[in-house]
Formats: structure tokens, C-alpha cells, sequence
């Protein structure tokens, strides 16, 4: 069993190593994607520019509601106000979410086409064949984020839910605590599962040779994961906790001025610098879920003649490991 965790835990560091030599040979795929990446960064904070500021007034005018009844004259003029204020948001929100996702996927895909294009041929594409390759690529993708999107945003507000749900009605009990503490840990150990399923299905839209997309790329992707779940849970471990990690200095209360402006410049930096590598690794991922699941035939002899048969990953593994 030692062994096998040692195994799983060093594949798992390959992958990211893999990522990491191909980012710095490659390293002109983050001259092209990293400044679009910057972009969609400041579409967020526009957003948030935007909507703050709305969201803050329609919370005091909230406040100052409780505090009155209708025959009082304000009753009718703030509530009036917090309507308009419900409407411009929803407005905002529909407006910046569709922007946004239009955006980012449009980006992500053709930074996967830049990465899948390079990985296989081992050299950079010209933007004629990266075109190409996006144009067939796009609409597929699109639709296999947009599943994606739906689901994730099905399940965080469930599964909050239920867990808030189950520590509500456990009248002090401790074992409804316990009870709801599995369901949380289960929950993020789920979601995180999921995410990759989401990413490595937006993968496959963009370099299956079969050309699926939407519900059929996340079928695929969960195949793909079958057998590899923890290690898919394991990458994606990675992935977050990189993000969580270079977020950790915006937490500082005690900055401001220049040096807070300085810090979240160097912030969004790297934030764009790392949804191009855990694209690399995603990317990286998807290629060894191939070679594993034995796309690689295998000749045989049968009764008739020859025959051929698709390895299962652990014979592959030991005839690549003699």
C-alpha cells in the first residue's frame, strides 16, 4: 500500500513538473495570454465598482425600512427606491455575468487550443492553424462550460443548504453536528471532484478528435477520471491552494495607498500567470487519462487470426514500467 501511495503521490508531482517544463520552454504562450487574462480580471473589478456601491445603499435602505410602517410617508419612497435598486443590479448582474462568461470561455479555449496544438506537436502553432483550430472549437467549448456553470451553480447553494439545514434542526444534538461536519467535508471533497470533471470536460471539447461537446464531453470527462479520482481530486488540491496562496497578501488589513495598488497589480500578475499553468496541467492530465485508459492498441493473437484489444490502465502502466 506504501508503495502504491508513493506511486500515486509521484505521478501526481510528474504531472506538475510536465506542466511546468512545458510553461518555461513554451514560454510564449504567456506573452500572448497573459495580458487578455489581465483583462478578464479587471472586468471583475468592474463589476464590483459597479454593483458595490448599489448593493451598499439598497442595504441601508433596508435598514431604514425596518424602522418604519406604511402610513409613514418614507415607508413608500424607500421602498420605491430599494425596487429600483433590486432592478439596476439585476441589470448589472445579467449584464457583467454574460460579459464575463463570454470572455473568459472564449479565452480559455483559445489558450487550450495554444497548449493542446503545442503539446502534440511539440512546436508553436502559427496563428493560421491556431484559428483554425479555435474556429472548429468554440462553440462546443462554449457549451460545455455553459453545463459546467449550471451545475456548479446548482450544487454550492444545495449543499450549503443542506448542511446549514442539518446544524439548524440538531437541537444542540452532537451528533447532528458530527453529522453535518461529514456532510461539509464530503461536500468539498465532492465539489473538488467536480471542478475537475468540469475542466477536464472543457479539455475535451477542445482536442477530441471525435469533436463532442456539452453533456457528452462531461461523460467523457467522467469516465476519463474514473480509476484517477483522488488524483484528479489531488491536482485540483493544487490548483486551489496555489490561488488561495497568492491571495493571502490582499487579506493584510494593514495595507493601503500605493503599496495595496502595487500588491494587487503583482497579484493580478500572477493570478494570470496561473490560469495559464493550470490550464498546462489540466491539459497535461488529459493526455495521461488517454494514454492510461489504453488508447495505445495492442496486437493479439486469438483463434481467428489477430485481434485488437484496448489495454486496461494497469497493464499499460507495468508494460511501461518494466
Amino acid at each position: 500500500m506504501a508503495t502504491s501511495n508513493q506511486s500515486k503521490s509521484s505521478n501526481l508531482f510528474k504531472i506538475i513538473w510536465e506542466a511546468l517544463i512545458f510553461l518555461i520552454k513554451n514560454w510564449q504562450i504567456l506573452l500572448i495570454f497573459v495580458p487578455l487574462y489581465f483583462i478578464n480580471f479587471l472586468l471583475s473589478i468592474f463589476k464590483s465598482l459597479s454593483v458595490n456601491p448599489i448593493l451598499t445603499k439598497l442595504l441601508q435602505n433596508i435598514t431604514s425600512l425596518s424602522k418604519l410602517k406604511p402610513p409613514n410617508p418614507d415607508f413608500y419612497q424607500i421602498f420605491s427606491e430599494i425596487l429600483t435598486e433590486l432592478r439596476e443590479i439585476t441589470i448589472l448582474e445579467i449584464i457583467f455575468f454574460v460579459t464575463i462568461f463570454l470572455f473568459s470561455t472564449l479565452l480559455s479555449t483559445s489558450t487550450l487550443c495554444s497548449i493542446c496544438m503545442t503539446y502534440t506537436d511539440k512546436k508553436q502553432p502559427t496563428l493560421k492553424e491556431l484559428f483554425s483550430k479555435f474556429k472548429k472549437t468554440w462553440k462546443g467549448t462554449m457549451i460545455t462550460q455553459f453545463y459546467a456553470t449550471i451545475f456548479t451553480n446548482m450544487f454550492v447553494p444545495l449543499i450549503f443548504l443542506l448542511t446549514v439545514g442539518l446544524a439548524l434542526f440538531s437541537m444542540n444534538s452532537a451528533g447532528f453536528y458530527v453529522l453535518s461536519f461529514i456532510l461539509l467535508i464530503s461536500a468539498v471533497i465532492l465539489n473538488l471532484y467536480l471542478a475537475m470533471i468540469w475542466l477536464l470536460s472543457v479539455v475535451v471539447s477542445v482536442e477530441d478528435e471525435e469533436g463532442i461537446y456539452g453533456l457528452a464531453a462531461i461523460v467523457k470527462a467522467t469516465e476519463m477520471m474514473k480509476g484517477r479520482r483522488w488524483k484528479g481530486i489531488s491536482i485540483n488540491i493544487f490548483i486551489t491552494s496555489s490561488m488561495v496562496a497568492y491571495m493571502l497578501p490582499l487579506m493584510d488589513p494593514s495595507l493601503s495607498g500605493m503599496k495595496k495598488l502595487a500588491i494587487i497589480g503583482v497579484f493580478f500578475a500572477v493570478a494570470a500567470v496561473m490560469n495559464v499553468f493550470d490550464l498546462v496541467v489540466a491539459v497535461v492530465f488529459y493526455f495521461e487519462c488517454k494514454k492510461g485508459d489504453g488508447e495505445l492498441m495492442m496486437m493479439k493473437k486469438n483463434q481467428s487470426g489477430f485481434g485488437y484489444s484496448s489495454l486496461p490502465s494497469e497493464a499499460l502502466a507495468d508494460s511501461e514500467n518494466p
